[in-house]
């Protein structure tokens, strides 16, 4: 079996609301470079441009994408029943006897509140690491 280290991921933002968000995906959409809605309930999934300063820099760089919204597109951002910052996680995997390499992801008390004052959630996601013994098999998600 091969090593697979446990690895950050990146950040989605997922938003759900019932009403009209095109003001927001527009000017989100200029900004991110993944945005979708599903049929329904609105989900809008954003994907924030792969950064080489972490994790906190594309937190930050999310809150001041969402500050500089405008009037029209603030109010469908404070519309939606949920407004949720993601971290992906791959889980790894270890053999016994390998060292083990933690992830190490910190987040100030300062971040925490720039998402608090969005009024943003922070969810963390891991994939797990699947295994494959001769039969196909694929890591369902909801």
């Amino acid at each position: 079996m091969d090593f697979e280290p446990v690895l950050y991921r990146g950040i989605d933002f997922v938003l759900k609301t019932r009403k009209s968000a095109k003001a927001l995906t527009a000017e989100l959409a200029e900004r991110i470079n993944f945005n979708q809605v599903w049929k329904g309930t609105r989900t809008i999934a954003l994907s924030c441009p792969s950064s080489k300063h972490g994790l906190e820099s594309e937190i930050n760089w999310f809150c001041s994408t969402i500050e500089d919204l405008s009037p029209e597109a603030m109010r469908c951002w404070k519309a939606c029943s949920s407004r949720l910052i993601d971290i992906g996680i791959d889980s790894g995997n270890v053999i016994y006897g390998d060292k083990i390499v933690p992830l190490d992801l910190r987040i100030s008390p300062a971040i925490l509140k720039r998402i608090s004052n969005i009024e943003g959630k922070l969810v963390i996601t891991v994939y797990p690491y699947v295994v494959e013994t001769g039969l196909i098999h694929k890591a369902k998600l909801k």
